[in-house]
């Protein structure tokens, strides 16, 4: 690198500095033999000792643009010496954001008031850190066939939702409740990615795509019938509804009732009046 690290900003640096880094770290690359071309993203990684702490998503503009050798960089991720403490979950964190992904957690006040530890966007830490079902559909992973809408008004849907854990089969129960906004429902199981979750169940989630990065545009939906948080767990954590609980939004005309569960799935009605 042409300069020290501390040259590069910090935890949060500008645009301008977050640019440099990138810009340099790539040249360098190039300049030692890297052939940069057929790649759309680049994954750039400090040294422990560094004093780039914080890890970030890079996007290009184009009245800005990095061109090394022909090679227009567009996404780049750049992780500071805080990967030594979250670990792989920065990683999965950082890549969302350059597949769309907003950032769940609150930029002021309880940064774990929106989705508490659902989902390694809002909580790297979190202990069910799983994508929400909302994501993994944004991202094309989970398809439209796996996605039931409710969107007419008097209008009821029974779905069984597999855990979004596992792969194939029914995910997402939405139900619209404006242009920018649904509500949507989908089954969470303590398996694989989310085997330390505080509590399994169905997570409901309120939806608003107008709210912009870090100001919650998705909340999960509290249950004030949950069990208490043991150690380690929040609230939210354990706001997963069960067999026989029913949610109502009496200004949204909306309703879920978990009808049934079992090891993998969770049976719900949907209600749009």
């Amino acid at each position: 690198m042409p300069a020290a690290s501390n040259a590069y900003g910090t935890s949060s640096p500008s645009y301008e500095q977050h640019s440099r880094y990138v810009s340099d770290a790539l040249r360098a690359a190039a300049g030692a033999g890297a052939d940069l071309t057929g790649y759309d993203m680049f994954y750039i990684v400090s040294t422990a000792r560094s004093q780039v702490s914080g890890s970030h998503a890079w996007f290009w503009t184009p009245t800005r643009p990095i061109v090394i050798n022909g090679t227009t960089i567009r996404w780049a991720l750049t992780f500071g010496t805080d990967m030594w403490h979250w670990g792989h979950e920065v990683a999965a964190h950082e890549t969302a954001h350059v597949f769309g992904a907003p950032d769940l957690y609150a930029f002021n006040g309880d940064q774990h008031r929106y989705v508490g530890g659902w989902d390694v966007m809002g909580h790297v830490a979190g202990a069910a850190p799983q994508y929400f079902g909302w994501l993994s559909w944004k991202f094309g992973w989970t398809g439209d066939d796996q996605t039931v809408c409710v969107w007419q008004n008097r209008t009821q849907n029974t779905t069984t939702l597999n855990g979004v854990e596992y792969t194939g089969r029914t995910k997402l129960l939405v139900v619209t409740t404006g242009t920018t906004t649904a509500y949507v429902a989908e089954a969470r199981r303590k398996a694989y990615n989310d085997s330390g979750a505080c509590s399994s169940g169905v997570v409901i989630c309120k939806v608003d795509t107008s709210v912009t990065n870090g100001q919650g545009p998705l909340r999960v939906v509290p249950n004030p019938d949950a069990a208490p948080p043991p150690a380690g767990c929040g609230t939210l954590d354990m706001a997963t509804w069960q067999p026989g609980q029913t949610f109502y939004d009496r200004g949204a005309n909306v309703q879920f009732t978990v009808r049934s569960a079992d090891a993998h799935n969770s049976t719900v009605n949907a209600i749009k009046w």
